[in-house]
């Protein structure tokens, strides 16, 4: 082997390590970060299992975020989103403006819980739009990242329609595809927290829809001698 290979090979392995270095702090800074905003814009904790990201690629996942139900509440989840497979622009990262191209949540399991006059779902999505700083969630004017989301997917997704009437059982229900795209592209990216709040908004807008039609299911529980 020639002392230019050598060098070569040297140099590639360096890289590798660098990457794979690069990579673990990455994705222990991601998981942090998640944990640590989440239950600050939701009201609720937030935990994540792990958190995969390839700075060479700019694909990743993220496995097991739960994110608990509001005070007043039962005690299980309100979400679980078992795996989310992202992958971002790796050039946006250099930019006011990160570029996530692509977010795909599979199986997630939604505890809809009805309470007194209210939902945990509606509840978190109060939290989340007071805590993105405008109801509607518009572009934040100033400084700092701004995120555009170019396509979200979340399929095969079930809820679990309850009331605490149930103590705890809830029934099953199938959750449509909910398919958003363009987050933020024609007004210069919106802030992390508005971006969660937009996507929120839609999930609990299908839960909202399919709850509704799957009423007469949960009505059957409640009177099971009806």
């Amino acid at each position: 082997m020639t002392r230019k290979w050598k060098i070569a090979l040297g140099v590639l392995g360096v890289l590798a390590v660098a990457a794979l270095v690069l990579g673990l702090n990455l994705s222990s800074i991601v998981k942090k970060g998640i944990e640590t905003l989440g239950p600050k814009l939701t009201g609720c904790p937030v935990t994540v299992g792990s958190v995969s990201l390839s700075p060479l690629t700019g694909g990743g996942s993220v496995q097991d975020l739960v994110v608990g139900n509001p005070e007043g509440f039962s005690d299980q989840a309100a979400l679980r989103l078992g795996a989310v497979r992202v992958k971002v622009s790796l050039r946006s990262l250099l930019t006011e403006r990160v570029v996530v191209e692509e977010i795909t949540v599979e199986s997630p399991e939604i505890l809809y819980e009805l309470g007194l006059g209210s939902s945990n779902i509606g509840c978190i999505q109060k939290n989340l739009e007071e805590g993105s700083g405008d109801k509607k969630a518009a572009p934040e004017k100033g400084p700092g990242k701004k995120v555009q989301i170019d396509h979200i997917l979340v399929k095969d997704g079930r809820i679990r329609l309850g009331t605490k009437l149930l103590g705890g059982k809830a029934v099953p229900i199938p959750l449509p595809d909910v398919e958003m795209r363009d987050i933020g592209k024609d007004d210069g990216g919106v802030s992390m927290a508005q971006s969660v709040s937009i996507f929120f908004g839609r999930l609990a807008a299908g839960v909202f829809d399919a709850a509704k039609k799957g009423g007469s299911l949960l009505k059957d529980a409640l009177n099971p001698f009806k």
